[in-house]
């Protein structure tokens, strides 16, 4: 469990230091080895994509593995990743309301 974390707190940080392949190696080496377990995994991926310029796919493995980081120490955060910068601030609060996250 505790390399778990370790490796996807390692993907993070490839990725917040712009290191993107080799964050996206490391978090699908992490998430396969965790069976998609990590929360530190996913939360990896989602920045991943997004600094890849590939939020919709980040969107959409968000919602895929929900069941896997609702109620984790990092859901609020990981629900933020749902919320697209690009909609109305209607539609924003909408989406926050509907994840459970209130403002």
């Amino acid at each position: 469990m505790l390399r778990s974390v370790v490796n996807g707190m390692m993907a993070f940080g490839f990725a917040e230091n712009n290191l993107l392949e080799r964050g996206m190696e490391k978090s699908a080496s992490n998430l396969g080895a965790s069976k998609n377990r990590d929360i530190w995994g996913i939360h990896a991926k989602v920045h991943l994509f997004e600094m890849a310029g590939r939020a919709n796919e980040g969107k959409s493995f968000v919602k895929e593995m929900e069941k896997r980081w609702a109620g984790s120490q990092l859901h609020q955060h990981i629900a933020w990743h749902q919320v697209s910068p690009n909609q109305s601030i209607t539609e924003f609060h909408k989406r926050i309301m509907e994840i459970g996250i209130g403002v």
